[in-house]
């Protein structure tokens, strides 16, 4: 199978107003599983960095600037979504996206680039991060039933 790359021709920079309307959206989300689902703990993980880097030479695509631009927005996107949760008293437990890759602080873009933890398309993350971020989620959510059950014996997910 051939695959065709897919080149965004400009990534997205979201306004405030849609910024809100996603943290909105998202604590519309928690509210409504917390309400079919009392007892489940809710895990959100903050957004993960895309267009690191500028991708390529077209002057209609990226500037030069755009990769730091998008990841400020990224992070006012998160912390639009956190207020939301504390606003509106939302019982979530926050996992930083850097958390994910056994990292104790988020690195910087030049790191990230560097790290290679992006694919090659800008916005997903590497098969190996993706693989360490499955990992570390899998691993967190086993020892927290693990510590709130010690000795209990397990129920099976169907």
């Amino acid at each position: 199978m051939h695959l065709i790359p897919y080149h965004l021709t400009e990534p997205t920079k979201i306004t405030l107003s849609e910024r809100n309307q996603v943290a909105s959206v998202v604590g519309g989300i928690v509210r409504e599983c917390k309400e079919w689902w009392p007892e489940a703990d809710v895990i959100y993980v903050g957004t993960l960095p895309r267009f690191v880097e500028k991708c390529c030479g077209r002057r209609d695509h990226m500037t030069a600037e755009d990769p730091q631009v998008i990841n400020s927005c990224r992070k006012e996107l998160d912390k639009e979504i956190m207020s939301k949760f504390v606003g509106e008293k939302l019982s979530v437990t926050v996992v930083d996206w850097f958390e994910l890759l056994g990292w104790s602080c988020e690195h910087t873009l030049k790191d990230i680039v560097g790290k290679k933890i992006i694919s090659a398309d800008n916005v997903h993350l590497s098969a190996v991060a993706n693989r360490s971020a499955a990992v570390f989620l899998c691993s967190r959510m086993l020892l927290r039933d693990f510590d709130e059950n010690p000795g209990q014996k397990k129920r099976r997910l169907h």
